[in-house]
Formats: structure tokens, sequence, C-alpha cells
């Protein structure tokens, strides 16, 4: 058994014996059967690539428990991280998410996790692969080379069929997220529209309500002018100083009168701005109260209830996966 061959064969062991323990776990957390693969074969690839990496990188260290230990935490912690981040742009959904619990990072790897693949990363490289590998050697290199062909052939079928299936999640969560912002669009539109029409109504009211009260301080004014204007007629055979007096005094006061009428109107204008600007802010926190109306784990719930009525290999993996979150920049973001 050549090199490759060998990593091959760790691999799929690894991936196999990985999906049984994962299965049996959730069994035990449940009480029911959930398959926690993510492929339709009975294999989780990334404790078969997980150990895989830690056979090529840290075998010559086997004897050495300390760095054996840190090692697989930093080799299988790394492959953990990436594997997130890399489903999560593939299919615009976090398979899992860590976010609620202490020493993580980014939500997607944490120290709770990280501990057991150092001590499972250091009996397997000691113990469990030399075991492993004394049994395969002891297979025909022949039959061993069909197998793991034929296994190979298989898992690269379901790696397409798969993916292609799982692709419905992103695509699923693009329609919920269209759809919402559309209703939310349709929504705002109507808003601006009962909202304007109100607001402007109620300016105009307050614009008319100023002007009539300007025209009557004019009329007011210009009956009080008239009656000055008459006085001082009436008065005009008096001393010419006092006509004088008379008339100054009537033009201060039409000074005056002016002053006040340009004045009021002035402050009608200003808080009429004033009141435009308030209903602007308004406006606008109400825009965007309607944009983010929806929280990513109202998000969530939408779009899985939508995967449940699909395919049932959508359905499963809904199961398998109950910590899945789908997250969009267009909705609140609490965690």
């Amino acid at each position: 058994m050549n090199t490759l061959e060998k990593y091959i064969c760790i691999f799929f062991i690894y991936a196999i014996a990985g999906w049984f323990m994962e299965t049996f776990r959730g069994y035990f957390k449940t009480g029911k059967f959930i398959n926690r693969g993510f492929l339709i074969g009975p294999y989780l690839p990334v404790y078969g690539f997980g150990v895989t990496l830690i056979t090529i990188f840290l075998e010559k260290y086997v004897n050495d428990i300390y760095i054996l230990f840190g090692m697989s935490i930093v080799l299988c912690g790394t492959l953990e991280y990436f594997t997130s981040w890399i489903m999560e742009k593939l299919f615009k959904a976090r398979w899992w998410d860590y976010h609620n619990r202490k020493f993580n990072i980014n939500g997607r790897i944490c120290l709770e996790t990280l501990i057991p693949f150092g001590i499972l990363g250091t009996v397997l490289l000691k113990f469990a692969n030399p075991f492993i590998l004394k049994i395969l050697n002891n297979i025909p290199n022949t039959t061993l080379v069909f197998i793991l062909k034929i296994m190979l052939i298989i898992f690269i079928v379901d790696v397409i069929i798969s993916y292609t299936v799982v692709m419905s999640f992103k695509k699923t969560a693009k329609e919920v997220e269209n759809k919402v912002v559309k209703d939310n669009t349709e929504e705002m539109s109507k808003m601006v529209k009962e909202v304007t029409t109100e607001k402007v109504k109620e300016i105009k009211e307050n614009v008319e309500d100023g002007l009539e009260e300007a025209r009557e301080n004019l009329e007011e004014f210009s009956k009080n002018v008239n009656v000055r204007l008459k006085y001082t007629k009436r008065k005009v055979y008096f001393t010419s100083k006092k006509f004088i007096d008379n008339w100054k005094e009537s033009k201060e006061e039409i000074k005056r009168r002016r002053e006040l009428t340009i004045l009021s109107l002035q402050n009608l204008f200003e808080a009429s701005k004033k009141n435009i600007k308030m209903h602007a802010e308004h406006f606008a926190d109400s825009i965007k109260y309607k944009f983010t109306f929806m929280t990513n784990k109202e998000y969530t719930e939408v779009v899985k209830e939508k995967l449940m009525e699909k395919s049932w290999f959508t359905k499963r993996l809904t199961k398998a996966f109950p910590n899945i979150t789908f997250v969009s920049k267009k909705f609140k973001n609490k965690k």
C-alpha cells in the first residue's frame, strides 16, 4: 500500500467513523435517529479530512504528546473554521454557530470543541492509526485498490448530487429575502402616500391659518392707520408742530405694524420648515424600521419552514442541523 492509498483509506475510515459518532451522539441527546451527514452517504468528510491532515503533518511527532495535542487543536480548529466559512459563502447559511459558547472565534470554532479535537487527534495518531494500518496491510493490494476506486466514484457522485440539492438552501433563502423586501417596499410605498398626503394637508392648513392671522393683523393695522389719519386730519388746524408730531407717530405706527406682520410671517414659515424637517427625520426612521423589521433569527425560521416543505433531502438536512442560521444584511442581526 503506497502513501496515497494509505491517506485515502484513512480519510474514508474516519469519515464513516465520524458519521457513526455524530449519529449516535444525536440519538443519545434527542432519543431520535438523526442523519448528521451533509452528504447522502454515511460519512462526514470533515472528520476524514481532519484525521488525514493530522496524519500527514503530525505523524512524525507521534511520540511527543504535547506537540501532538497542541498541533491537533490548531489543525482541526483551522479546518473547522474554514469549512464553516466556505460553506457559508457557498450556501449563504451558517451550519453551526458557537456564539453562545465561551471562548469562540466568530462563532465558527470554540474552546469547548477544540479540546476534544486535541485529545482525539492524539489518541487516534498514537493508538488507532497503527492498529488500522496493520489491518489494511493484510488486505491484498489489488482488492484494496478496487474497493477504494468504487468508494471514490460513489463519493464524487454523492458530492455532485448533494451539492446540487443543497444549493436549494441558497435559492430558498434568496426567495424569502426577495419576498420580504418586496412586501416591505409595497408597504412603505403605501405608507409614503398616506403619510405624505396627511402631512401636506396639515402643513397647508397651518399656512392657511397663518395667512388668515396675518390678513386679520393687516386689516386691523389698516383700520388703525385710517383712524390715525382721520384723527390727524381733524387736528390739522392745530399748530404745525402738532401736525408733524401726529404724522411722525402715524409713520412709526405703520412701520411697527409692518415689522410685526413680517415677523409673524417669518415665524410661520420657520415653524413650517421645522415641522417638515422633523417629519422627514421621523419618516426616514420609519423607512429604516420597515426595512429591518425582521431579525435574522425570524428570517432563518421562515427559510427553514420553506425547506421543510421541499424535498426529503432538504428536510433531512434541516433536521440534521437544527442550529443552521441564514443571515442577510437587509435584516437585523440579533445574536
